[in-house]
């Protein structure tokens, strides 16, 4: 997911949307998927990647940009963009997360 995606709304600072590198092996995604098809089995596939929220206190300048993709530059990249629905799994509005 190498996008970046820009929320605004105007009582609402901005959202900057950043895919993320890889979330799980391919060990665990097949074994997440064997555990899955056992109760749904029209799945077919799954995909894990990180995905980055940023909030900042204004639109961000092209150089602005590219250093925030730099920061959050990690890991294996995902390669293909996804197929089929979109899940995703975040922590509730409010949850301050140890890493922030």
């Amino acid at each position: 997911m190498s996008r970046v995606t820009s929320l605004t709304s105007p009582s609402v600072l901005p959202v900057i949307t950043l895919g993320g590198p890889i979330a799980m092996s391919a060990f665990r995604l097949e074994k997440l998927l064997s555990l899955l098809q056992e109760k749904y089995p029209a799945i077919r596939s799954i995909r894990a990647e990180f995905v980055h929220f940023v909030q900042a206190s204004s639109t961000l300048d092209e150089n602005e940009t590219k250093i925030l993709k730099a920061l959050i530059t990690y890991g294996s990249s995902a390669i293909n963009a996804p197929e089929g629905p979109l899940m995703l799994v975040l922590p509730r509005v409010g949850t301050i997360s140890s890493w922030a």
